[in-house]
């Protein structure tokens, strides 16, 4: 058939090589509108942090380099796709400005990041249109097919060593230097590692922090497995080695998910996109500064449980099910709803039942009797996460089912649908494939989507367990979707497996770049005027040496007050008391004026002002970090 408009392909042809330079200008656009209307806030994972970043340049350096890298990165991709193909360099400039079109919807965006109403969808559609020209590219490049040699099972298993070791080591430095730079709190790291060490010394879950036990506030039982190993060396560093290795071992069942469906090399993409996950990088070192939080652990145990329970083998997923259970008291949602999930795809109803009646009544237990009893402050549990929807479990529940629009506001706020997206959008939505294990974590995403405050975030630890079944989803989930797309595009299988890949691993990668919080973000080289200047908290310091002088200097046999940076350093002293609240039962109070959140303790230290504490002595004031001892009673000894 003639074809009824050619001067169209002929527009379309001759077009093509500026397209480059168009995406070019419209991501100068955008990133210049992002500068001006988005602050460095830390809810817009990618727009606050890119913002953060340009704040030092001008409208005009944005754009000419948006322009100059963009075409730069249009040459260098032609070129290599010309030696592929073995096309002459004006028909492979023509192929490799095809993936460049998505970068172009950018200025659409542009309005969005300059309205209130539509900025909380802009990091969404970014990252979505750098996933998009990500993939694009891997259709040219595919589209030239040589054989690849793929690695045996030998070379895959060193490579996937590698990776463990890596990222553990990685993940354990950081931890290790962090806390030597007086950079870890007391709340929430530093109570955890002193609960482990009180144990040894036979005060069972004990904290200073605390007047009840532990388990008045949460039941996390599982914790105590790790006494035997924590014993060899109490100390934060260890037990912050310990979680970091712990977390890189989630590589093992995910590579052993994706060896079901994929071959041994592309198997090795999914350990890959596992440690390029920005939710892995907070969970690792949150923004909260906490290196160490059992909670942690959650993603290699729910990773291991998911691995032995696609591939049946029950004892293990039994083990390690048990094992989330008695990690945390809420964890009890995720093993009821796994219940479901083992009666209706695993076609085991009895034990689906038992696992929803055990998951239930446990939670039952720890909340209405475990709690309650040794909280002895507080006659049920904690709920001011909730605040608005109830004052109780029980009254929760009813305004559940009396007042369900409370319930709807919270679920649809922007915020709620940010949360969803970092989870999904880096791991390249490849979970979709198979929902029904991706849903086992959904009531634990729905209780921290209705609380008032920060749990619907990945920064938080509350996300951990939701996405570690979300990453063990993504290797089934992936190969299904590629099955899918094989057969409506009539591609081979190989082709749309590494299309996917590619979408989500590009995903991960620039998620990671802009926006978390490791070595390979942009995030850990910011300028010192952007919150997001992660490198200061790994840099020891005169102040820090001065603060390593002055925990030399007071005995292990005191009680110890500290504002919360430095009272990590003093959990194996006879008591580590928190500081304003609490100082005045003890022997010392170290005071560091200098330290992240010296709010509280500024404003008790203005209130008492050149006298100082009631009660005690200033026996050591430098560089803004003050130490008291308390005074000796001067009255003599009544006679016998």
């Amino acid at each position: 058939m003639k074809q009824s408009h050619p001067w169209i392909a002929v527009a379309v042809r001759w077009a093509l090589p500026f397209t480059p330079l168009a995406a070019g200008v419209a991501l100068g656009l955008f990133l210049c509108a992002v500068l001006e209307s988005v602050a460095p806030y830390r809810r817009l994972l990618l727009a606050g942090c890119l913002a953060g970043q340009m704040a030092p340049l001008e409208p005009w350096a944005i754009l000419t380099g948006a322009v100059v890298l963009t075409v730069l990165a249009w040459i260098v991709w032609s070129w290599l796709l010309g030696r592929r193909s073995g096309e002459r360099l004006p028909e492979s400039l023509r192929q490799g400005a095809i993936g460049f079109i998505p970068l172009l919807l950018l200025m659409v965006f542009v309005p969005l990041v300059h309205s209130k109403a539509g900025r909380w969808v802009v990091d969404p559609l970014l990252l979505a249109c750098v996933m998009t020209a990500c993939a694009i590219q891997s259709a040219q490049w595919t589209k030239y097919a040589r054989p690849v040699r793929e690695p045996d099972d030998e070379n895959a298993r060193a490579w996937l060593w590698t990776m463990f070791l890596a990222a553990g080591v990685v993940f354990a430095t950081l931890a290790v230097l962090q806390y030597r730079s007086w950079n870890v709190p007391y709340v929430d790291s530093g109570i955890n590692e002193e609960m482990l060490y009180k144990t040894l010394q036979g005060q069972f879950l004990r904290s200073d922090a605390f007047k009840h036990i532990f388990l008045g506030e949460h039941v996390m039982l599982t914790q105590l497995l790790w006494l035997p190993l924590y014993a060899l060396w109490p100390s934060m560093e260890w037990i912050s080695i310990l979680n970091a290795f712990l977390v890189a071992a989630g590589v093992f069942p995910i590579w052993g998910l994706a060896r079901r469906n994929w071959g041994d090399g592309r198997a090795l993409c999914f350990p890959l996109l596992y440690l390029l996950q920005p939710a892995l990088h907070f969970a690792v070192a949150e923004v909260n500064y906490n290196t160490y939080r059992y909670e942690t652990v959650l993603i290699p145990l729910v990773l291991f449980g998911a691995y032995y329970l696609e591939r049946e083998r029950w004892f293990l997923a039994a083990l390690f099910g048990a094992m989330v259970l008695l990690s945390r008291e809420d964890m009890a949602l995720v093993l009821a709803a796994a219940g479901v999930y083992v009666a209706w795809r695993k076609k085991r109803v009895l034990a689906g039942i038992a696992m929803i009646a055990v998951s239930i009544g446990y939670l039952w237990i720890c909340l209405h009797l475990v709690i309650p009893h040794f909280n002895t402050a507080a006659s049920h549990v904690d709920t001011r996460v909730f605040q608005g929807l109830g004052d109780s479990p029980g009254e929760i529940l009813r305004n559940l089912v009396t007042r369900p629009g409370l319930f709807w506001d919270r679920i649809v706020h922007p915020d709620n649908a940010l949360y969803l997206c970092y989870l999904l959008l880096p791991l390249g939505l490849l979970c979709f494939g198979h929902p029904a294990l991706a849903l086992i974590g959904t009531p634990i995403v729905g209780v921290c989507m209705l609380t008032a405050g920060v749990q619907a975030s990945i920064y938080f630890h509350y996300q951990n367990a939701p996405f570690a079944l979300l990453v063990a989803a993504a290797p089934f989930g992936g190969a299904r979707l590629a099955e899918v797309l094989s057969n409506r595009l009539r591609w081979e299988s190989a082709r749309t497996q590494v299309l996917l890949l590619t979408f989500a691993i590009s995903g991960a990668v620039f998620a990671t770049i802009v926006g978390s919080k490791s070595p390979l973000s942009i995030n850990f080289y910011a300028p010192r005027s952007s919150p997001f200047h992660y490198s200061a908290l790994y840099q020891r310091t005169e102040h820090t040496r001065l603060l390593d002088r002055i925990e030399r200097m007071i005995p292990r046999e005191s009680k110890v007050a500290a504002s919360i940076f430095a009272g990590t350093h003093f959990t194996h002293h006879r008591a580590c008391l928190r500081f304003p609240e609490s100082y005045h039962a003890a022997d010392f109070v170290v005071v560091d004026m200098k330290a992240r959140w010296s709010k509280g303790s500024r404003q008790e230290m203005q209130l008492y002002g050149e006298q100082g504490l009631p009660g005690f002595e200033l026996i050591l004031v430098e560089d803004g970090v003050f130490v008291f001892r308390r005074k000796v009673d001067p009255s003599p000894p009544s006679r016998p």
